[in-house]
């Protein structure tokens, strides 16, 4: 077994100069998301020993389970299906033993004036995420539309006309060159 390492990345062989390192480069190349960090009873280093076992020994995905032969078959599954990341909300999940949600518990049993100022701040909060991840896409022309990241995509059929329009045009003119 591989000794765990901070700087090493989970998902892809690159080593980086310190742990601080090493995550956001998980973050950012893998999509790597930590959920309720704020909740967490032991550092994050801790956790990423705990993930490098389950990953490294076990040969396991961490969001699915799937188990497989190598360590980089299990990254490869990984990265390949978008599982860098693990799931807490299961009660049966292994990772929520990492985390302490007993001040939740305690809030939800809390006076009824909380909720109401939760219930606020969640609506204005909603509205918030919502309005600004709601980048509509804009529409290029009838056939296409360009996506908020810049992007160009076009129905299937009008691509293969384009493609098809100007050779068919070419070999028309062309036949018609040679018959003359």
């Amino acid at each position: 077994m591989q000794v765990f390492t901070p700087g090493q990345c989970l998902f892809c062989p690159k080593d980086s100069p310190d742990f601080a390192d090493s995550v956001v480069h998980m973050q950012k190349s893998h999509g790597l998301f930590i959920p309720q960090k704020q909740h967490l009873i032991v550092d994050l280093e801790t956790l990423f020993q705990y993930l490098h076992l389950v990953i490294f020994q076990y040969r396991e995905c961490i969001q699915c389970g799937t188990q497989r032969a190598t360590v980089q078959a299990v990254q490869q599954h990984m990265t390949g299906k978008g599982h860098c990341k693990f799931d807490i909300s299961d009660p049966d999940s292994e990772f929520a033993e990492f985390y302490d949600f007993a001040e939740l518990d305690e809030d939800a049993e809390s006076g009824d004036e909380d909720d109401e100022y939760n219930k606020d701040d969640e609506d204005k909060n909603l509205e918030e995420t919502t309005t600004s991840s709601r980048r509509q896409p804009l529409v290029a022309d009838e056939d296409s539309m360009r996506l908020p990241s810049g992007r160009v995509i076009s129905k299937r059929w009008s691509t293969r006309l384009w493609m098809k329009k100007p050779l068919q045009q070419k070999r028309s003119t062309l036949l018609l060159t040679i018959r003359e």
